[in-house]
């Protein structure tokens, strides 16, 4: 992933000042039809930047100054066969970590420390 967020960096960082990159991420998992569905989008100052398309496992540039970053991306074996991984391993594996944890703790009896501030 760091090789990732260098590439990416490189490619927009040419002009001096603050800039905002924004990786946003997500996955939702039905666990009774087993339908995965998943989410990866990449954003530069504000504006959309590069997109991946879940049933193909290719980038979609969103803007034109992204078409070399899909090119290079979608040859990419080991960034692909990350991201299947992402979203059908560990994406789903968080998923249900994080429900079985909330359903103990909702669950849970007794008397509860309160905390004072």
């Amino acid at each position: 992933m760091i090789k990732l967020l260098l590439t990416f960096l490189f490619c927009l960082l040419s002009s001096a000042g603050v800039h905002i990159f924004q990786w946003i991420d997500s996955c939702d998992w039905n666990k009774e039809t087993g339908e995965l569905t998943g989410f990866m989008q990449f954003g530069y100052n504000g504006e959309d930047f590069i997109a991946v398309d879940m049933e193909t496992m290719s980038w979609i540039a969103l803007r034109q100054q992204a078409i070399p970053t899909k090119l290079g991306w979608d040859t990419d074996r080991a960034r692909i066969q990350f991201n299947k991984n992402f979203f059908t391993q560990m994406c789903p594996d968080w998923l249900e970590r994080s429900l079985d944890y909330r359903r103990s703790s909702l669950l849970r009896t007794g008397i509860h420390d309160q905390i004072q501030f």
